[in-house]
């Protein structure tokens, strides 16, 4: 029988420039390292007169298996890193959601969309509290109460990059047309001397969010890293600034795109 060249299982795998294969290389090594000194053991044991194993193969079952479990664990953490999802929140202020139905309107892109973000808080879904380590945040309307306000400061805090979507959260737009009257004579004339049976005078205030004195667009109250104007904006556009934020580029929009209306 022609006799066997002996293997060198680390060299039966070229290297490689890209992390996830390489990552998946190192695991096939590891793995045949691992199947190779088991296998040495097997054949000692079987020609050894007392069938023992010895101590240096126990040695390097113990050090593959090492190998292996580190390997495994290295490859499953950069496997998260490298498919890791963007995660992604919208938030809508003081608006009409037209924004939001614009962006509802990408039809098919959100389903490209789908494969790069993680959707962990929107009036789309069911979430209650703002999370935290948000890479990006679309934010529609402007700040109109306290409520607005505490929510603005916790997703500034919590996002790697807020953008600004639509005319209200970049200029205040229809939402900012009460800054012309004094809260108290716009809480009378709409609660306070207003016709129909909902409630009015103080049960009526009780049940509101306090009122700003003036509404503010978001970047008066929060550092913006990106605008996408219009009421609301076209959904090109807004697919134009996703695809920038997703390769970790600025937002420009062109020319035509930079409209407001």
């Amino acid at each position: 029988m022609r006799p066997r060249t002996p293997v060198d299982p680390v060299r039966l795998f070229a290297c490689s420039e890209d992390p996830a294969e390489a990552a998946s290389l190192q695991l096939c090594r590891t793995t045949c390292l691992l199947q190779v000194s088991r296998a040495g053991l097997v054949s000692q044991a079987s020609h050894s007169p007392d069938g023992l194993r010895g101590d240096r193969h126990k040695e390097e079952i113990s050090l593959a298996s090492s190998l292996l479990k580190t390997t495994l664990s290295e490859t499953y953490e950069g496997g998260k890193d490298m498919n890791k999802k963007l995660r992604l929140a919208t938030v809508w202020f003081g608006g009409c959601s037209g924004c939001h139905m614009s962006f509802l309107d990408l039809h098919e892109k959100l389903l490209d969309l789908a494969q790069h973000v993680e959707v962990v808080y929107s009036p789309l879904a069911d979430t209650k509290e703002f999370p935290k380590g948000v890479d990006i945040t679309i934010a529609e309307g402007a700040i109109t109460n306290v409520e607005n306000l505490e929510l603005l400061e916790q997703v500034r805090q919590h996002t790697t990059t807020l953008v600004s979507l639509g005319d209200c959260a970049i200029t205040g737009n229809v939402t900012s047309l009460r800054n012309f009257f004094p809260v108290s004579d716009l809480l009378n004339a709409v609660y306070h001397a207003g016709p129909g049976t909902a409630p009015h005078g103080s049960e009526a205030v009780k049940e509101l969010p306090a009122l700003l004195p003036k509404v503010l667009p978001i970047h008066q109250v929060v550092k913006v890293d990106g605008f996408i104007p219009g009421c609301p904006p076209e959904p090109q556009a807004i697919w134009q600034a996703m695809e920038a934020l997703l390769s970790g580029k600025p937002v420009e929009l062109g020319v035509e795109q930079r409209v407001f209306g």
